[in-house]
Order: C-alpha cells, then sequence, then structure tokens
C-alpha cells in the first residue's frame, strides 16, 4: 500500500525506521545472502513492528507514572482533531520520544545479537573474510591487501586492492587495483609496470581464474618540513 499524504507518509515513515535502522546496522557487520525483496521487506516491517510495540509499552508505563508528559490516549481517540490542535506540543513529543526510543532498542539489540554471531558459524563471502576481516589490525600501522591476479587469458595484474564487491555471485565480483600496478602478458618473462596515469584497473570476477593475496603496511606520506616564514607565503 502506497502512503497517499504527507501525513500518511509520515506516519509510514515513523513505524518503518527502526526497522530500518536495524537492518543497516546489521548489514554493517556482515554481508547478507541474496534474498527476494518480499522477504527483506517482511523483515524489515516485522522488526519495526517489535521496535515500535516495545517503544509504544515504554511510553505507557512513563504516562502511568507521569501522566502530565503524555498525551490523554482517552480524549485523542474521542475527538483527535480538537485535542491534536490543542495539544500539538504533547502530540508531537510523543512521536518524536517513539522514534527515539525505538531506534535505540534497534541498535541496542543489534550489538546484543551482533556480539553473539561472531562466535557463530554462518555463510559468508570468502573475498570479504580475505579482503577485509583477515585484514591485520595494529596501533600506529596501517595495512593494505596487495593482490595477485591471474586471469583466464593468463595475463596477470599485480597492485594494492583499492575497492572490491565481495558478493556471492561471482558474474557481481569486481576487484581494482591501484598503483603501483604491474601487468604480465602470456607472452612475457617478467611484469611490467604499469603507468601511474592510470589510477584504477578494476577487473571483473568473472574473468579471474587464480588469486593470492598479501598484506603489506602502508607507510603515510612525509609532512612537509618548511620553515614558519615559508608557510606564510
Amino acid at each position: 500500500m502506497i502512503p497517499q499524504t504527507v501525513l500518511a507518509l509520515v506516519g509510514f515513515l515513523f513505524l518503518v525506521a527502526p526497522g530500518l535502522v536495524f537492518e543497516i546496522r546489521r548489514e554493517r557487520r556482515r554481508p547478507t545472502l541474496e534474498e527476494t525483496a518480499f522477504r527483506e521487506a517482511s523483515r524489515t516491517a516485522l522488526a519495526s513492528l517489535s521496535f515500535t510495540v516495545l517503544s509504544v509499552s515504554i511510553l505507557a508505563v512513563v504516562r502511568a507514572l507521569w501522566p502530565w508528559l503524555m498525551p490523554d490516549p482517552g480524549r485523542w481517540l474521542r475527538d483527535p482533531a480538537t485535542y491534536v490542535a490543542d495539544h500539538y506540543q504533547l502530540v508531537a513529543g510523543f512521536f518524536l520520544a517513539e522514534l527515539i526510543i525505538a531506534c535505540a532498542v534497534a541498535i541496542g539489540f543489534e550489538k546484543v545479537i551482533g556480539r553473539k554471531q561472531q562466535a557463530t558459524v554462518r555463510p559468508e563471502p570468502l573475498w570479504h573474510i580475505v579482503f577485509r576481516r583477515e585484514l591485520p589490525t595494529q596501533k600506529k600501522k596501517k595495512f593494505q591487501p596487495f593482490a595477485r591476479v591471474r586471469l583466464i587469458d593468463d595475463t596477470e595484474y599485480s597492485g594494492f586492492v583499492a575497492s572490491v564487491s565481495s558478493d556471492y555471485d561471482a558474474a557481481k565480483r569486481e576487484l581494482a587495483l591501484e598503483p603501483p600496478v604491474y601487468r604480465r602478458t602470456p607472452n612475457s618473462p617478467a611484469a611490467g609496470h604499469l603507468s601511474d596515469d592510470w589510477k584504477r584497473i578494476v577487473i571483473r570476477g568473472t574473468e579471474i581464474r587464480d588469486l593470492w593475496v598479501t598484506y603489506k603496511e602502508v607507510k603515510p606520506p612525509p609532512r612537509s618540513r618548511r620553515r614558519w616564514w615559508q608557510r606564510r607565503r
């Protein structure tokens, strides 16, 4: 069903927002499996409904303890137009509080289940593991994957991995290398350095036959040591 008015659209977004927050944070922790749009929308709607019901329950407790902080549901239902016009601040505050509480509950719930799922076995794209999860992390050191790629026609490319799309479907995978990039053609005995004018080399996953990966430390560029009188120019 598509909202027909601005108020209906705002109400729809208020209801769906907690589920969207939950799904966005969940996908940041791990890639999701391919699924139908209906299943994804159903999961988002169910999560939104659950978080909304919980947030309204919390506000109901607040209403029971401090009635002046929350709208009167009885008067609101009996005469909605008049009550909203006379108490628009309470009504607006209620909707805003409900949205904040629902999104906060969604974030907290995602953190809890995210910690539990880290120790479980789950399907995960191998490219995501190699290029992201297994990337070394050390204080004051930055590492970047360095890949050697052999294509179907035996052409080889080597370079730092600039970005990678870790999709389950090999036809949708892409690997981008950045300078320094080296290329060896099937008839060449050694690899040659490509000009650094080529900032990215994009390779489709379907063209890759073999892939070697290592992790190299990337040092930041040296800082300029200009004198104080030179900096003022």
